[in-house]
């Protein structure tokens, strides 16, 4: 159990933390690999060395992309996609709350303009990745 709890418990992870800590992460998930090919090979027959193995082949997979993501070199081309998305957002806060705020309705040609202009947005955010 500990391998499955501490291997999810990365997903609580702030991203900063996950940054920094990487390498650890790293080397404990590499532990834990190790540590299941030395158990005797009756337990490999049992539904919670599967279980725990699973976990631990799926975090492997997916660690080159965490890895990645968490390089330095990576951080402007992500950082400009998530802060196009956070100024399309604010925007979106603002129509939406002026609306509220002028007690318009869903039939209004306001609030359909907005309703509208959500899908073109989102099918957007692709062309702003690097």
């Amino acid at each position: 159990m500990t391998v499955i709890t501490t291997i999810r418990g990365f997903g609580d992870l702030f991203w900063v933390d996950v940054v920094e800590q990487i390498d650890t992460m790293t080397e404990q998930v590499n532990n834990f690999q190790n540590q299941a090919k030395k158990l005797p090979k009756a337990l490999r027959d049992w539904q919670a060395f599967v279980d725990c193995k699973k976990v631990i082949d799926d975090f492997l997979e997916e660690l080159p992309l965490f890895q990645q993501l968490a390089s330095k070199a990576m951080r402007p081309r992500y950082a400009h996609l998530l802060w196009a998305m956070c100024v399309i957002t604010c925007k979106l806060l603002y129509l939406i709350t002026a609306m509220l705020l002028s007690g318009l309705r869903l039939h209004d040609r306001s609030a359909v303009a907005i309703a509208a202009a959500l899908p073109v947005i989102w099918h957007a955010m692709p062309s702003f990745a690097c």
